[in-house]
């Protein structure tokens, strides 16, 4: 149980936690890939061969090699498991290796001799990572997951006419023409290759025009029938995503989980007649975006803001409408007041809003 130099373990903790917690192997990876498991990411050295002691529950690992897109995955660890990913040389990229249980054992019987070659899980930031993931469940990814399980900072595109020929198209004698696909300019239509989309759910687009006057919307009705959609535990399952979309954006850099993030954002800042009812909703979503904001390094919110003020006049909008109502608890609004000053400090601004 070597490489536990600056964790506070005694050796009956290490123990237990190397017998009974997960392990990911990755077999014949090169030696300076990034790969990352949660909140941490490590250069691999020459001698690396995957992480150790891996606490039950939801992961996301992530790997990057190279100038190539970043891709990642969620997995669900179950205790003393063996999960395996293979290097293939040739797609300079990861393969999916299913153990047999003659295979998963043989593997554990040998895993103290590659012990050295394995780091340990970064339990440093293991709060870090229960605080962005709390509510992300084996269930929300199964749901959202891309077909192909894999979540790349870059789509892949095909054109209409190769999507299309995907299914048969055929240029033959009797058919001399190959359908040809264009946008108004002529230039060629692209689609995302449908395995690798993100199946978020669909919330309206918004911009900075419809989000800066107080009076201008009330998205109450479109929270209760997402909230409707999502079924049982409806409360859970959409802040869920909301982890989800923020958590592949930080960490998968895939810049449409910022834009679904921010299309959750607008929703749950929009929302004015159903604050009252929604306030078990409201309660745990002040937590969830608590630690989003504050758990990031201050550079990272900082770029985002100076690329576009949508975060700061949502939260303006947010604030404006828990002040305006007086119907709230006085213990909702005091809450509210104090993590509007967090956040003000955070980034250094004023989150009144303009009446207009």
């Amino acid at each position: 149980m070597d490489n536990l130099k600056g964790y506070d373990l005694s050796p009956e903790q290490a123990r237990f936690m190397f017998e009974s917690f997960s392990f990911i192997i990755f077999k014949d990876f090169p030696e300076g890939i990034e790969v990352g498991i949660d909140y941490k990411s490590f250069i691999t050295g020459p001698k690396f061969m995957g992480f150790k002691m891996i606490p039950p529950g939801l992961h996301f690992i992530y790997i990057s090699y190279k100038n190539s897109p970043r891709i990642g995955f969620f997995h669900n660890f179950i205790e003393k498991e063996i999960l395996m990913k293979k290097w293939d040389n040739i797609k300079e990229n990861f393969e999916d290796c299913i153990l047999t249980g003659e295979e998963e054992s043989r593997i554990k019987a040998n895993i103290k001799n590659i012990d050295k070659n394995l780091g340990v899980y970064p339990f440093d930031k293991l709060k870090n990572w229960i605080s962005l993931s709390n509510f992300i469940t084996k269930e929300i990814t199964y749901k959202i997951n891309p077909i192909c399980g894999r979540i790349t900072s870059q789509q892949t595109f095909i054109t209409e006419e190769d999507r299309i020929n995907e299914k048969g198209q055929i240029v033959d004698r009797e058919n001399p023409t190959r359908l040809r696909f264009c946008d108004e300019e002529g230039l060629p239509i692209f689609n995302m290759i449908e395995e690798e989309r993100i199946k978020f759910s669909e919330i309206p687009k918004v911009t900075l025009e419809n989000i800066d006057k107080r009076d201008l919307v009330d998205n109450s009705i479109l929270l209760e029938k997402l909230l409707k959609n999502y079924g049982e535990n409806g409360v859970e399952k959409l802040l869920g995503e909301f982890q989800y979309s923020f958590v592949v954006f930080l960490l998968g850099q895939v810049y449409e989980g910022f834009e679904q993030w921010k299309r959750f954002l607008h929703l749950l800042s929009s929302v004015k007649s159903s604050l009252n009812k929604q306030l078990p909703l409201y309660e745990k979503f002040f937590m969830v975006l608590y630690y989003q904001i504050t758990t990031c390094p201050d550079d990272f919110f900082n770029n985002v803001i100076e690329q576009n003020n949508f975060i700061i006049w949502t939260l303006r909008l947010f604030f404006a409408n828990i002040e305006d109502n007086d119907t709230l608890p006085v213990t909702f609004k005091t809450k509210s007041l104090k993590i509007r000053h967090l956040f003000e400090k955070k980034f250094s601004c004023s989150f009144d809003l303009p009446n207009e």
